[in-house]
């Protein structure tokens, strides 16, 4: 009879082994749960919150917010669609040392500041009342990490000096005369 693992539970396994008087269950190694880890990524829509360790453990809390945009081939303009908000949490001493980064650089992490957060989302959403008293759900994530999103900051920083400094032909060789493009 070959063996194969029996799973009773996530952190026990049995596995049948022979022997002279037969089969007999022998406890194996322990099995281990999947920690899936969730990114999400949006703007900081609201200052964090912080309640310092008391009764319970320190908790940050925070909200993101992400609205998707597409660009309408009619008129060449961008759209909002729907936005998604969800509701971040950091506990313990995740929380204490992100009130600390926050205490030493106020600006890092501001409301409006694109971030990426990591973490797992809760069982249960949070419930609020909407501007028009409509009752509603939203996600929240337990967020292990949260940080500023170089990548977008970057992109509105470069998209901010181009509106400042608009590009003329005198100054971009790639506006404009033909003759005065570069060689490729």
């Amino acid at each position: 009879e070959p063996l194969w693992p029996v799973t009773l539970s996530l952190d026990q396994t049995v596995q049948k082994k022979k022997s002279r008087t037969g089969t007999i269950p022998v406890k194996g190694t322990a099995m281990t749960a999947i920690n899936a880890t969730n990114i999400i990524k949006g703007n900081l829509a609201s200052e964090p919150k912080y309640w310092p360790a008391g009764q319970y453990a320190a908790r940050v809390t925070f909200r993101i917010m992400h609205t998707a945009r597409r660009l309408d081939p009619a008129d060449n303009q961008w759209k909002d669609g729907s936005t998604t908000v969800v509701e971040a949490n950091m506990f313990g001493t995740n929380a204490e040392r992100y009130i600390d980064l926050i205490t030493e650089n106020p600006t890092m992490l501001a409301k409006g500041t694109p971030v990426i957060a990591m973490g797992m989302i809760a069982d249960k959403p949070s419930a609020y009342i909407d501007r028009n008293g409509k009752p509603q759900a939203m996600s929240t994530l337990n967020a292990d990490n949260v940080l500023p999103d170089l990548i977008a900051i970057r992109q509105r920083a470069e998209a901010r000096n181009r509106r400042q400094n608009p590009s003329t032909p005198d100054t971009d060789p790639w506006i404009g005369n033909p003759e005065k493009q570069p060689e490729i």
